[in-house]
């Protein structure tokens, strides 16, 4: 495990040092190649030769509110609404318990309880263990 992540390492130290390299060549390449662009004194700065535009009317005045449309609401939609039919209970209630089944909170099938002790046998057995307790005493 020790061993693998020390590849790992090598060749992420490894994959590192390739980028870098190539990016230190990209900006290399920018920083030699001569601008397109010759150097103008007006294009430092292109606005100082225009004059700022003046509007040739003045915006009108609002003299009072804007009427608008009225309000149209939506007429609502009537809801229906349907009882699921018996054979979609049927199938939903069978897939309740198929899921119940599953996850293990109800069994499928019922078990049939525990059979009854017989106590004749129980009290058989229980008077021939006072029996031998007599007899040790």
């Amino acid at each position: 495990m020790i061993i693998a992540f020390i590849v790992l390492a090598v060749l992420a130290l490894v994959f590192l040092f390739i980028y870098n390299a190539r990016m230190s060549k990209k900006t290399a390449k920018k920083k030699d190649a001569p601008e397109s662009v010759p150097n103008n004194p007006e294009a430092a700065e292109p606005a100082a030769h225009l004059e700022p535009v003046k509007a040739a009317e003045p915006l009108p005045a609002t003299t009072g509110p804007v009427a608008s449309e009225p309000v149209r609401r939506p007429e609502p939609v009537p809801v229906t609404t349907r009882r699921p039919q018996a054979a979609e209970q049927q199938g939903d209630r069978a897939y309740r318990d198929a899921l119940r089944q599953f996850a293990g909170g109800t069994p499928a099938k019922e078990e049939p309880p525990a059979p009854k002790p017989d106590y004749s046998t129980d009290n058989a057995y229980r008077e021939a263990l006072r029996s031998m307790a007599k007899n040790k005493k």
